[in-house]
């Protein structure tokens, strides 16, 4: 019977069989979908928008992957500061994120540049 963790193959022999090749990081794959869920989240909290940690919380995600994707969403400028601050669990006081539902031009002329729609 040969043993699948003898690395000879049960001949005395070393087996160089090719190795399939492992992901560089398995979590850049999933930057684009927590990206949605985040934008998701605060989206369907409406002008109520959250705060990191509340955020980070309501999608059960890791404080250190929530806020990479939320500030990627604000330089896309699909989130934004609403101007308000909420106090956190430890007390201090912090920022209230909300989306942006729809895009907003940030000069006159810039509405007419896709024809009133979208790229």
């Amino acid at each position: 019977m040969i043993d699948p963790l003898d690395p000879t193959g049960g001949d005395g022999a070393p087996s160089f069989e090719p190795q399939p090749p492992r992901r560089r990081c398995s979590t850049a794959n999933r930057k684009p979908y927590n990206r949605n869920r985040v934008y998701d989240f605060l989206f369907f909290r409406g002008q109520g928008g959250a705060t990191d940690e509340e955020g980070a919380k309501g999608l059960d995600m890791p404080l250190q992957s929530y806020v990479p994707r939320r500030g990627e969403l604000v330089r896309l400028d699909l989130v934004r500061r609403s101007g308000e601050r909420r106090p956190t669990e430890s007390g201090c006081s912090a920022a209230v994120w909300v989306a942006t539902p729809f895009w907003e031009p940030r000069r006159p002329s810039e509405e007419y540049d896709f024809e009133g729609g979208l790229p």
